[in-house]
């Protein structure tokens, strides 16, 4: 059953990775796919699932760890910068962040189920607030040069409209009403079927993306282990003590934790990035492919010990 699950994830990886190795797509192409989820069929998955998920008491407490852990996560990163060549003004920023919208659902979802997918968009909701209200901001402003925070960028994200479009219906009560009309079921069959077809459209995006190369080798092996290890701890605190004993949520959340502390740093560095040398490049480039494999050797490991929620 294990096996099962895990080779469509590693088929359609491979995809990916045979799809830029013969030159059937090229780089344009993969990024208006891009696009297309994460401004597209994220936002719907992502409405569905706070629409109907159960708000479990604690939610605030939860979302606040998860923050926490991804400040604790920074600071970490600029200590390990101090050590490091190539990726001395990177590190902070890819020792925090997760990868969640691509690659973390895609995971979860495929493991266990899109009628699952709650438990990992609850947990992650501290995370978005990290993501948007420091992560962005820091980071682009640094990178670009600009001051001021992006208010209109959080405002009009699709992801966080369709996160608060949800989550306010659902405060609101109106989530079985909505179930029950047949526009209502009309929508959320809609829904579905963007849950359905981001899950292999996202992992041969991962597979097209995964690059390796030499330089700066021992600064992402340095970056790699000190985040695997500290996210790991961070994922027994919040998850396996907080979560599932502290709150007694179900397991379902527990699993969601680790998951989603173990995934990769967030593949929007690249996109804001502003690298200096080849070096750097290469750095942030191979962490993060790097960070992938680990994660999805990670959710390997997980399905063994957790096949079913």
């Amino acid at each position: 059953m294990i096996v099962g699950r895990i080779v469509p994830l590693v088929a359609f990886v491979a995809l990916g990775i045979l799809f830029r190795a013969k030159d059937l797509l090229s780089q344009k192409t993969v990024d208006q796919v891009k696009w297309l989820i994460v401004h597209v069929l994220l936002p719907g998955v992502l409405f569905r699932t706070f629409l109907l998920a159960r708000l479990e008491p604690g939610l605030l407490a939860v979302a606040a760890a998860v923050f926490a852990v991804n400040v604790g996560l920074y600071a970490a990163g600029l200590l390990l910068s101090r050590g490091l060549g190539a990726g001395r003004r990177y590190a902070p920023f890819m020792t925090c962040g997760m990868e969640y919208g691509m690659l973390g659902l895609a995971l979860f979802t495929s493991l266990y189920g899109l009628e699952n997918a709650r438990f990992i968009a609850v947990v992650d909701l501290g995370h978005e607030f990290f993501f948007w209200f420091l992560f962005i901001p820091v980071f682009a402003s640094r990178e670009e040069g600009r001051k001021g925070f992006p208010l209109k960028a959080l405002l009009t994200s699709p992801i966080n409209i369709s996160i608060l479009a949800g989550l306010a219906l659902n405060l609101l009560g109106l989530a079985r009403a909505i179930e029950g009309s047949s526009p209502g079921q009309g929508l959320l069959a809609l829904c579905d079927g963007m849950g359905a077809a981001i899950g292999p459209l996202i992992l041969m995006v991962i597979g097209y993306g995964l690059v390796f190369e030499r330089a700066a080798a021992l600064d992402v092996l340095a970056t790699v282990l000190a985040r695997f290890a500290l996210a790991a701890g961070a994922a027994y605190l919040v998850g396996t003590l907080l979560v599932g004993r502290v709150l007694g949520w179900p397991a379902g959340y527990t699993t969601a934790v680790w998951l989603l502390f173990l995934t990769s740093p967030s593949f929007s560095v690249p996109v804001f990035a502003r690298p200096k040398t080849a070096a750097e490049q290469a750095y942030i480039s191979t962490t993060i492919a790097v960070s992938t494999v680990l994660t999805f050797a990670a959710a390997a490991v997980m399905l063994v010990f957790r096949p079913s929620l």
